[in-house]
């Protein structure tokens, strides 16, 4: 299973349904799987969420705190992270072109999706992820929508 940086993000912030998204890890009968791209990505939108962070200082901390968070959430999972390869990538751009933003598709994925997508697709894994965007696309979820 391939963990989005939208599950991630859900799941360390509490959002509303990241109960189902626990135990769809804890469930698992297969390896989970990150990205570099996905750490990164769900670093940011946990950093991102702190309000309160407006000078650049602040900012700065609440992306390392989030960091740390995302780290040590990773290790807990036994989550391994893998190397976003060129086959990768060129999954990435095929994602973009037949999913993405910029060609008005229902599912309209950003660059961070269409990674995921690539990732999660190159490997035959399903994908666990927060959102409506997915769901438009060919990739089997990991947790089906209630």
């Amino acid at each position: 299973m391939f963990i989005d940086a939208s599950a991630i993000a859900a799941v360390l912030l509490r959002e509303p349904g990241y109960e189902s998204l626990v135990d769809a890890l804890i469930a698992a009968n297969e390896p989970l799987r990150i990205s570099p791209c996905v750490r990164f990505e769900a670093t940011l939108a946990i950093a991102n969420s702190e309000k309160r962070a407006r000078d650049p200082a602040t900012k700065a901390a609440a992306i390392r705190k989030a960091a740390e968070a995302v780290e040590i959430f990773v290790h807990s999972i036994r989550a391994v992270e893998i190397d976003v390869t060129a086959e990768i990538g060129g999954q990435a751009i095929e994602a973009s072109a037949q999913f993405g933003k910029s060609v008005g598709h229902r599912a309209a994925l950003n660059f961070g999706d269409c990674l995921a997508y690539a990732c999660a697709h190159a490997r035959g894994e399903s994908l666990l992820f927060v959102g409506n965007d997915f769901p438009h696309t060919d990739i089997a979820p990991a947790v089906r929508a209630s």
